[in-house]
Formats: C-alpha cells, sequence, structure tokens
C-alpha cells in the first residue's frame, strides 16, 4: 500500500533522526512510542533513537500526558464516543494503560460522557414537528421499545458505559 522507504545510509546520525522526528511531529502529533517505532521502522540505530527521544523530550515537543489531555479533550469537543471507545483509541495511540486510566478518569468524568451521549443521541433522533424544541430524553422515552433497545445497543457500540445508557 504505501511505499517502501529507501534504506538510510546513515542510521548512526543522530541529526538526521531528530530532523526525521521533527517532520514526523510536523505531520501531527505522536506519542513516545509511537515516534520510537516509526524511526524504527526506518531503520535508524537503537542509541541514535534514544538520543533523539530524549532531546525531544527536553524540548517537551513530546509529552504523553500532555497528549492524552488533549486526544481527550478533542474527543470529548468533536466526537460521539463513549468512555471505553475512546479508551481503545488510546490504546491504539501505544499509550500506557495507567496513562490512559488516570487521564480518561480525570479528563472523562460521567458527566462528559452523558453530555457527549446527549449530543449523539440529538443527532440520532427523529426531530419533531413542532417548533417547541424536546430534549433528546423527552423525544427518547416516545420511541417504540424496539426502537430504545436498537438505540442502546448503538450506545453501547460506541463505547458508552450501561450505567450511562440506562439512566
Amino acid at each position: 500500500m504505501y511505499k517502501q522507504s529507501k534504506p538510510l545510509k546513515q542510521p548512526e546520525n543522530s541529526e538526521h533522526g531528530f530532523n526525521y522526528a521533527m517532520f514526523l511531529l510536523n505531520l501531527s502529533a505522536k506519542t513516545e512510542t509511537e515516534l520510537r517505532k516509526k524511526l524504527t521502522q526506518r531503520g535508524y540505530a537503537a542509541g541514535v533513537i534514544d538520543e533523539v527521544i530524549k532531546r525531544l523530550k527536553e524540548y517537551d515537543y513530546i509529552n504523553d500526558v500532555k497528549y492524552a489531555e488533549s486526544f481527550i479533550a478533542t474527543m470529548k469537543s468533536y466526537k460521539t464516543y463513549g468512555y471505553f471507545a475512546i479508551r481503545q483509541k488510546m490504546a491504539l495511540k501505544l499509550l500506557q494503560s495507567t496513562l490512559v486510566e488516570k487521564s480518561l478518569r480525570v479528563h472523562f468524568t460521567l458527566e462528559d460522557e452523558r453530555e457527549v451521549m446527549e449530543r449523539y443521541l440529538e443527532q440520532q433522533l427523529p426531530k419533531t414537528d413542532n417548533k417547541i424544541k424536546s430534549s433528546a430524553k423527552k423525544r427518547f422515552d416516545k420511541l417504540p421499545y424496539e426502537d430504545k433497545q436498537k438505540l442502546m445497543r448503538k450506545l453501547a457500540s460506541r463505547g458508552f458505559r450501561m450505567d450511562i445508557i440506562l439512566n
């Protein structure tokens, strides 16, 4: 699918490794583990990778704690995923599980998840014809039993916790 990169002429050159890491970080933010993986795939020596990562940390260009906070804030604001889905997406970003759990506990509270779920329900529930804006909860209560069950399965598949869905 992707074109194979050419073998490095100087895999021991830390300045070249640093420049490549900066190029990757300019494309998008990365976790430390993601960056290590990319540098290894490119063919840099382990000592060079360690030196590059250390230098990037000194400049605060990579910081997994800040990355996790930013990731959660983005997911809260622009996406409609629940706790479990966000946790899974963060695991795919190769963040440590303890960091993921701590960040979610602090930055993605039950109230935050409830707000995200209400935003998702607003998108999914049919709008009422009358000009009085009814809440998603009222429209959900008016649905037939089968439709409620279907919507609850959708919420569960998007990673929302059951206690949030049932309330």
